[in-house]
């Protein structure tokens, strides 16, 4: 980001870091803690800083940055525009020997192991 700044590129870039994976180290004692990844949006474009803590989940990235843009979000069915009040607090995760859901009131997940 310093390079981008120092090249002049900064205040027309938009970087967003978003964790492929949970990472279950240090271990909790919640496979739903074990997958909680943040989403950082950050570059020269954005005009506001704001903390968003709603249940989302790493297929909702094109949706959200096709909304941003003003572009359909409903053109990848796989996720939801995070950024909207209309969209529904939910994630669906993976794990070796699993699987989980969690929405903003509940969660469950199955663990073979």
């Amino acid at each position: 980001m310093h390079d981008l700044k120092k090249a002049g590129l900064w205040d027309n870039t938009l970087v967003i870091i978003l964790g492929d994976h949970g990472h279950r180290l240090p271990p909790t004692k919640s496979k739903i803690d074990d997958f909680a990844i943040p989403m950082i949006w950050i570059g020269g474009v954005i005009d506001t800083t704001f903390n968003q803590a709603k249940t989302t989940s790493q297929t909702d990235l094109m949706p959200t940055l096709l909304a941003q843009l003003g572009l359909d979000a409903r053109a990848f069915t796989f996720g939801k525009n995070a950024l909207s009040a209309r969209s529904p607090e939910w994630a669906f995760f993976t794990f070796n020997n699993g699987i989980g859901y969690v929405n903003k009131d509940n969660a469950v997940v199955f663990d073979n192991v």
